[in-house]
């Protein structure tokens, strides 16, 4: 029967390494936010669909939305790992593993999917399961 102590210490690299991820990508995807607000939302000059407003309006969301999900993953990730490390809300660290793995939303996109694959093989060992059960 391992320890918790030792469970945490098998959690802890994949879960430090998935936060530092998901930090960078907090910062690369604020940065775009904040150079898409900079440059002015809306089509770009001469679209010719620039004065529809539904046009407008849709190109805008998705200026917005894409970055923001970004950086709703990349918070979430780092909570997730950050439950992962305290060995508490197993689910948490589970959904926060298979968000980082997720092109487009994780942590850098294709770095995270190794990290994400190392964190869900040691969630999913039965002494880990046993030690988040525990409390």
């Amino acid at each position: 029967m391992a320890t918790r102590d030792d469970v945490r210490g098998r959690l802890m690299t994949p879960a430090i390494i998935q936060i530092i991820l998901a930090a960078i990508s907090f910062v690369l995807f604020s940065a775009v936010l904040f150079a898409i607000v900079q440059q002015g939302l809306g089509p770009p000059p001469g679209d010719p669909k620039a004065n529809d407003p539904g046009y407008r309006e849709g190109f805008i969301a998705g200026q917005l939305a894409v970055p923001s999900l970004g950086i709703l993953s990349a918070t979430f990730v780092t909570a997730g790992s950050v439950c992962m490390m305290m060995v508490k809300v197993r689910g948490v660290a589970v959904a926060a593993a298979i968000i980082s793995m997720i092109p487009c939303l994780s942590p850098l996109i294709v770095v995270g999917i190794p990290f994400g694959i190392w964190s869900l093989v040691v969630l999913n060992d039965s002494a880990v399961k046993e030690a988040f059960e525990a409390g």
